[in-house]
């Protein structure tokens, strides 16, 4: 049930969140700097706020609902609650910036398994562009009118109207 890439995961139906330290360490070194507050960046904090968003998402909304939202739901918010505490505290960066690193391709070619912490770094950065800049709640992102591409497009136009 879990892929070979995984560092953690949750069996929901248990209460139960497991991490494995041995493949955060082999992620990070292979794939050598990841982009701040992504997936792969070897944190077991990260890893550990990130399996228990899982849970609380299948707390809240039960299994069934949880198993039908969309992939960029279901690991956007955990990825937000994982990072947001750094996010708030770093001020190196901000959220136009990271979108700018989604969009750059040459961050992400090369090592196995980039295109996957892609896929969840774009995930984390639209449910914090969400709630955020448009000030949306947890229940209206997780609504299903709010959908992966019209969010894609308001985050491009909202980053192109900060860099004019």
């Amino acid at each position: 049930m879990v892929t070979p890439l995984a560092q953690g995961f949750n069996l929901s139906a248990f209460g139960n969140s497991f991490i494995s330290l041995q493949r955060i360490t082999e992620l990070a070194r292979e794939r050598g700097p990841q982009p701040k507050f992504s997936l792969w960046e070897e944190s077991v904090a990260h890893i550990i706020a990130h399996e228990l968003a899982h849970q609380y998402l299948v707390n809240r909304y039960g299994r069934g609902m949880w198993r039908n939202l969309s992939h960029w739901k279901q690991e956007g918010l955990p990825e937000y609650l994982a990072n947001i505490a750094a996010i708030r505290a770093d001020s190196t960066t901000s959220l136009a910036e990271r979108i700018r690193v989604l969009y750059d391709d040459r961050v992400w070619s090369g090592a196995r398994g980039r295109d996957w912490c892609r896929i969840h770094y774009e995930a984390e950065l639209l449910v914090e562009y969400l709630h955020d800049v448009r000030g949306y709640s947890l229940e209206q992102i997780m609504d299903d009118s709010v959908s992966e591409q019209e969010t894609l497009r308001n985050m491009a136009a909202w980053l192109n109207e900060q860099e004019q």
